[in-house]
């Protein structure tokens, strides 16, 4: 059978959507035909044996190496013979005799991937999968060879990032990228080549997204299943405003991408015992239901579906959607930043009492800026290095730092990155070429820019004499410019998570006058985090 009887029966929509996963350099939606589609489809397997290698893991190849070797026809014929023995029964439970429902027991995980892929197709008249026509050559090619030395590592590390963003579901690119790294000790550069790679194209999406209260959008990052439900997530995770930096067990993040869900969980691997047992027919369309619904921290829905495709009597559809709810009561929530919703609805008691506290404990910052003098001569010399910068490699146009009255702080965040991304070649050049004509106070200020730290923090608290940014390992002890930055920041949002250039100026520390708040506030935070923060040692001088 081949690729296109299938996909025929489907919609535009749904042909489209494996197509942009599968062809790197797809075309747009109105640009082409569902057919051309379906072509193009077939035509870059089979102009490309490396593709399959990439996009199949070694859990697939496996399975496919053992299916080859399946006589389905005879399975199949073996189960239109009982035909007479079924009668009077439902189509679904039909289906429970099936070679398919046999297949998916043990191995719907990678029937789902590989049909995701279109390496795999359904044949619903006669209960099983097939090989599609067009690609068995390639495939038989590919699972004829041995298989690459390093197919392994390749995969966990695949298992270990794609995992953790499942779990998360959305996640700005550069925080992905720092988490991936901590996670497998891998550089940055080889996971950005990952996310370009045919892998990384199907299994993620990277977009703009605007981030409120700064006319400025960010590169995200999402699990490409996703892509359709953001709106959605990101109503869910403002109504609920979690987020989660806990510690947790990195084997779940395989478990989570390998295997559909975190099979850590006790009551998650019952669930999908229970129903791999008895509703193995219609396993894809249920798991695809529960994983939405834990993606979005909901059962509103999904229950409703969930009762037209599980089989048996009343009673016993009821009990399995009760282990359903017990299992996303307990599965880590990309609306939820990654926590269970058990976890996190019992830590709303302990984020109250936190918040409290430190409504109680806050009183207005003293000296805790530069004041005008200063703020004057920090902003001469920085807008000066952005002038320069800007005016070289032209990264905003139509934009002048110097000599205007009002500046977009986009603008300012912006050349910031580019600096910050070669601090040491760009400010050597522009300190060289002194196009303003500083004096030496001046361009002596300018060189200790290079020891500038342009990231993200948590804005933890304010000080009478300071305002204190974390990273992972230290408290930073900033000054404001003009104004203090409880003047600026809303003082009862803290800690929450903010990005900024903070650099050195005199004998302290301040920031480049521009903070994108992130919307993580404290009651996003794991107590621990929170707590830790005040562990970490202070700062004052970069």
């Amino acid at each position: 059978m081949k690729l296109v009887e299938e996909l025929n029966y489907c919609d535009k929509g749904h042909v489209f959507n494996k197509y942009a996963r599968i062809v790197y350099n797809f075309k747009d939606y109105e640009k082409i035909t569902k057919k051309k589609m379906m072509q193009e489809i077939i035509d870059a397997y089979n102009n490309n044996e490396e593709m399959i290698s990439e996009l199949v893991s070694k859990k697939e190849r496996d399975f496919l190496i053992y299916f080859r070797k399946l006589d389905t026809k005879q399975m199949s014929e073996e189960w239109h013979k009982k035909e007479d023995l079924l009668k009077g029964l439902s189509y679904g439970e039909k289906m429970k005799h099936s070679p398919l429902a046999q297949l998916n027991q043990k191995y719907w995980w990678e029937i789902r991937e590989l049909r995701d892929k279109c390496l795999l197709s359904y044949d619903f008249a006669n209960g099983t999968v097939y090989v599609p026509e067009e690609l068995e050559k390639v495939i038989n090619q590919y699972l004829d060879k041995p298989l690459h030395p390093n197919k392994k590592n390749v995969d966990q590390f695949i298992s270990l990032a794609l995992g953790f963003l499942k779990r998360i579901g959305e996640i700005p690119l550069d925080i992905f990228v720092k988490i991936i790294k901590d996670i497998t000790g891998i550089k940055e550069e080889t996971i950005l080549g990952f996310l370009h790679s045919y892998v990384g194209h199907f299994y993620t999406y990277i977009y703009e997204k605007e981030v409120e209260d700064i006319d400025k959008s960010i590169p995200m990052i999402c699990f490409s299943e996703y892509y359709q439900y953001l709106e959605e997530l990101d109503a869910a995770k403002k109504d609920k405003a979690y987020s989660n930096n806990q510690e947790v067990d990195y084997r779940s993040f395989e478990k989570i991408f390998n295997e559909g869900f975190d099979t850590t969980i006790p009551s998650v691997r019952k669930m999908m015992k229970e129903l791999l047992k008895d509703d193995a027919n219609n396993a894809t369309m249920l798991f695809e239901n529960i994983d939405q619904a834990r993606l979005l921290g909901t059962t509103d829905e999904v229950d409703i579906i969930l009762n037209l495709f599980l089989t048996g009597e009343e009673e016993e559809k009821e009990k399995k959607i009760e282990l359903i709810h017990k299992a996303l009561e307990e599965m880590p929530s990309a609306a939820y930043g990654g926590l269970a919703p058990k976890v996190a609805k019992r830590n709303i008691e302990e984020r109250e009492a936190y918040h409290k506290k430190r409504i109680d404990e806050y009183t207005p910052q003293g000296d805790a800026c530069l004041g005008e003098e200063e703020a004057a001569q920090f902003y001469r010399v920085y807008m000066a290095l952005l002038e320069y910068v800007n005016q070289k490699y032209r990264i905003v146009w139509n934009c002048r730092l110097l000599e205007s009255d009002s500046v977009d702080p986009a603008d300012i965040s912006e050349i910031s990155e580019y600096v910050f991304r070669n601090p040491k070649k760009i400010i050597k050049e522009y300190v060289k070429a002194n196009p303003f004509g500083l004096s030496k106070e001046d361009l002596g200020i300018t060189k200790g820019f290079v020891r500038g730290k342009e990231e993200t923090f948590i804005l933890h608290r304010f000080e009478e004499n300071y305002t204190v940014f974390c990273d992972d390992y230290k408290s930073y002890m900033v000054k404001g410019l003009v104004d203090n930055i409880d003047e600026i920041i809303d003082p009862y949002s803290l800690p929450t998570v903010v990005r900024t250039v903070l650099l050195p100026y005199k004998n302290g520390i301040v920031f480049n006058g521009v903070i994108s708040d992130y919307q993580f506030g404290h009651e996003t935070m794991p107590i621990e985090a929170l707590e830790n923060l005040d562990t970490l040692p202070k700062i004052y001088k970069l």
